[in-house]
C-alpha cells in the first residue's frame, strides 16, 4: 500500500495485521503523510532497500521478525531512519530494549491521533535535525579541503614569486 508525494514526509508503517496497517496507512495519509505499508519485517526491509523513508512505525509483536530487529536491522541499510515501536502487549523490558535497539519512541496500543500525531512530528524533528547536521559536516568537510587547496596554491605562488624576485636581484 502506497501513497506517494515527494514533499511529504515519507512513513513506512509495519503491522503483521494487515487491517490495521490498512487502516494507520489510510489514517496518516489523510494527515498529509506520504505512507507505505509492509505486513512483514522482511517485505520492509525490502522496501527500505528500495527507497527512502523518514520514518518507520513497527509493530513490536511479528512473525517473522520482532520489531527490535527490525528496527536493528532497518538502521544497518539506513543509519538516521527514526524508529516508532507499537504494540498492544507493552512492558517496561520491550520498552527499553526498544530504547536501546533505536526508537525514538513506544506507543501501546491503541492509540488515537491525539498520541501518535505529536509523536511523528517529533521524531520527524528529529530527523530533520539530523539531515541537517549529516549536510553541516558534509558542507564543512568541503570547505576544509577547498581551504588546504588554496592554502597550497598560495604557498606555491609565493614560492613562485620569492623566486621571481631573487632572479631580478
Amino acid at each position: 500500500m502506497d501513497t506517494d508525494s515527494t514533499s511529504k514526509p515519507k512513513l513506512l508503517i509495519v503491522d503483521d495485521e494487515a487491517t490495521q496497517m490498512r487502516a494507520m496507512c489510510d489514517t496518516l495519509a489523510v494527515e498529509g503523510y506520504s505512507v507505505s505499508g509492509c505486513t512483514s519485517a522482511q517485505q520492509a526491509l525490502q522496501a527500505l532497500r528500495e527507497e527512502h523513508f523518514d520514518l518507520a512505525i513497527t509493530d513490536l509483536t511479528m512473525p517473522d521478525m520482532d520489531g527490535i530487529a527490525f528496527l536493528k536491522a532497518a538502521r544497518e541499510i539506513d543509519a538516521q531512519l527514526i524508529g516508532i515501536v507499537m504494540t498492544g502487549h507493552g512492558s517496561i523490558d520491550t520498552a527499553v530494549a526498544a530504547m536501546k535497539a533505536g526508537a525514538f519512541d513506544y506507543i501501546l496500543k491503541p492509540f488515537t491521533l491525539r498520541t501518535m500525531l505529536p509523536a511523528l512530528e517529533r521524531a520527524l524533528s528529529v530527523r530533520h535535525l539530523l539531515n541537517e547536521n549529516l549536510q553541516l559536516r558534509e558542507t564543512e568537510e568541503m570547505i576544509r579541503s577547498l581551504n588546504a587547496s588554496l592554502e597550497r596554491a598560495v604557498e606555491d605562488r609565493t614560492q613562485q614569486l620569492t623566486d621571481a624576485n631573487r632572479e631580478l636581484e
